[in-house]
């Protein structure tokens, strides 16, 4: 008898809109984690003069209010996209792709903990424990998903925090900062083997620590629901009335930040409860946040559909996009590697300026990489692995 065939390893087709989004996103995460100095938040302590003051202080608060808590929106969205694409084409080929799935999300689960080793704070780890949910509502019709999503969306944790924090009960949005003070001060010592140890322990502890307390557990699985349902309505195909929802829902983000942000700077002015005034502007804070990041994928979907920016993204954004998961492995060994005290060292000497001269080196240097790679092959090298993982069994 002739054994039965292996089944395929069937690649999604692609969709140029989607590469261009996820590169957007690695290169914001690029610029943000080396501002950041990669979570070592560790600066030079001499003063840098009003000048170079003036520009280090404009250079992170730009950063953050572009692309804090939006980059990795766009990754969560664009991972639950990306699963409804999987999920579809095993249909049609008469598998269930939901076993399979939760053994693609251990095998991402192996990634996040190489990652983990250089990088304290990634987030690969968290996809993978969150990401589980997926093959949980994979059959639900949209509307249940959207009722799901949207309840994980509106911050329901912040909301019972904020409710206990005005009925006196005492809450905090910093139950990390043990672990995390705990892997600072391994990571401080230069030495490379026990910082990847306490990167792995401490640090992972911290990092899902820190999605909890700022609600992150919550809000990317209903990104992730949310991009499955994009996916179940092709919406980021071309067409005209694709382009005519994004434009909609752009300038419907753009609307609701401002009111949004105003009202998060104003929360700590009107409320002297310093527990009330923390959890509720951590609510309002991820409120506007998602609608900026609702703003920044419906302007990059019509500027690529519609204008010539197209072939800008395509050339610049989309070889990262094709291959983020190597490029967000790739920036993280090449960050810790300039930044820590067991590599280069620099995040002590570096302010955010010269910080940002250093994510467009490191861009230049994944990005030529990347565009190399693609010439001869489809998919990035730990983009193949992972596939061929996938099918392992």
């Amino acid at each position: 008898m002739a054994p039965a065939p292996k089944p395929a390893l069937s690649v999604a087709p692609r969709v140029d809109v989607v590469d261009a989004l996820r590169g957007v996103a690695v290169i914001g995460i690029l610029l943000l984690h080396s501002v950041e100095h990669f979570n070592y938040y560790r600066f030079p302590e001499d003063a840098a003069g009003p000048l170079l003051g003036f520009f280090d202080r404009a250079a992170w608060d730009s950063l953050f209010f572009t692309f804090s808590g939006k980059a990795y929106a766009i990754f969560s969205l664009l991972f639950g996209y990306t699963f409804h694409l999987q999920y579809e084409r095993a249909r049609r080929e008469g598998r269930d792709f939901r076993l399979r799935f939760v053994w693609r999300m251990v095998v991402l689960l192996g990634f996040g903990c190489v990652n983990a080793a250089f990088f304290p704070g990634e987030v690969l780890v968290m996809f993978s424990l969150v990401g589980l949910v997926l093959p949980l509502v994979a059959r639900l019709s949209d509307r249940w998903v959207l009722v799901i999503a949207v309840f994980g969306l509106l911050g329901p944790d912040f909301v019972v925090r904020t409710a206990l924090a005005m009925a006196g009960v005492e809450v905090s949005t910093e139950g990390f900062v043990p672990w995390w003070r705990a892997a600072m001060d391994v990571l401080g010592g230069g030495d490379f083997w026990a910082s990847a140890w306490s990167n792995l322990t401490d640090g992972q502890v911290y990092s899902l620590m820190w999605a909890r307390d700022y609600g992150r557990m919550l809000q990317a699985p209903a990104l992730m629901m949310a991009g499955m349902l994009i996916g179940r309505r092709g919406l980021f195909a071309d067409g005209g009335a694709n382009v005519r929802f994004w434009l909609k829902a752009a300038l419907a983000g753009l609307l609701c930040f401002f009111p949004l942000r105003g009202f998060a700077e104003m929360i700590p002015e009107w409320i002297g409860d310093g527990g009330v005034a923390d959890n509720l502007g951590q609510l309002v804070g991820q409120w506007h946040k998602l609608a900026f990041m609702v703003f920044m994928t419906g302007m990059v979907v019509v500027l690529f559909h519609r204008t010539r920016m197209r072939g800008v993204l395509m050339r610049l954004a989309s070889p990262l996009g094709r291959m983020s998961l190597t490029m967000y492995v790739s920036q993280s060994l090449l960050g810790s590697f300039v930044f820590f005290p067991w590599g280069l060292g620099l995040g002590e000497r570096l302010g955010s300026t010269a910080s940002v001269g250093v994510a467009v080196a490191m861009f230049a240097v994944v990005y030529t990489f990347a565009a190399l790679w693609l010439r001869r092959h489809r998919q990035g090298p730990l983009e193949w692995l992972w596939r061929r993982a996938t099918w392992l069994f």
